[in-house]
């Protein structure tokens, strides 16, 4: 979960994450990743799910109820160490002045500082747009948004989507699918343990440009 966590808390997301796994207090849901294992509790049933990145989107998700959090902050929170980077060119790369490699394979690879420096711009422009919002300042906050879509369409490219989308498809339109489509996969494995859990997450979690967990009428206190 580390790496989940630290992600999560340098894009500026709460990730409300605890260190060891503990027993749920009475009337709390748990969403826990150790390791490759998730342990889920709601509603009195306890089930562990394998590790996969829908599962990390919706624990941000879980984490930050009522909180829109781009696609690209999810993406990036859940960034393997080792992408899959043959759908990022590598002339965009270069324009955004990141640092590319390629391996044996001869394959563009994203380097840990070009990752670093994704997440430092990721994290800027969300300051930007937050004090463009404010001042009411229309061009600064398209400006923003548009960047966003951009580095969306990137992590998206280099972070699980291996060039599979079409090539008529927007950068923000992949990432927005790539995060659906996870999200749909991982909460089809949960209908089939804990029924109850997929049928609440399918009714709150919306997914879209921008995703979120819609508070209920009666919260539930998720400990992720």
């Amino acid at each position: 979960m580390d790496g989940l966590v630290a992600k999560a808390r340098h894009l500026g997301l709460d990730p409300a994450a605890t260190a060891e796994a503990q027993e749920p207090a009475d009337g709390e849901a748990v969403f826990h990743h150790e390791g490759d294992v998730w342990t889920v509790t709601y509603a009195g049933k306890s089930v562990r799910l394998r590790h996969g990145k829908g599962l990390a989107d919706i624990a941000i998700l879980l984490a930050n109820p009522g909180k829109e959090i781009h696609v690209a902050d999810l993406i990036a929170a859940s960034a393997s160490a080792s992408p899959d980077p043959r759908g990022t060119p590598t002339a965009d790369l270069v324009a955004q002045g990141l640092q590319v490699s390629r391996g044996a394979s001869g394959d563009t690879v994203l380097d840990d500082r070009a990752r670093a420096d994704y997440r430092e711009r990721l994290a800027d422009l969300h300051r930007e747009l937050e004090d463009a919002e404010r001042c009411n300042d229309e061009g600064r906050v398209a400006r923003a948004r548009a960047e966003l879509d951009f580095i969306a369409g990137e992590l998206a490219s280099a972070f699980g989507l291996g060039g599979r989308s079409r090539r008529a498809d927007s950068p923000i339109e992949r990432a927005r699918k790539a995060v659906a489509s996870r999200i749909r996969f991982s909460l089809g494995h949960i209908a089939r343990v804990h029924p109850p859990l997929a049928r609440h997450l399918r009714r709150y979690i919306r997914t879209g440009t921008v995703c979120t967990y819609v508070v209920p009428d009666e919260p539930v206190r998720w400990r992720v």
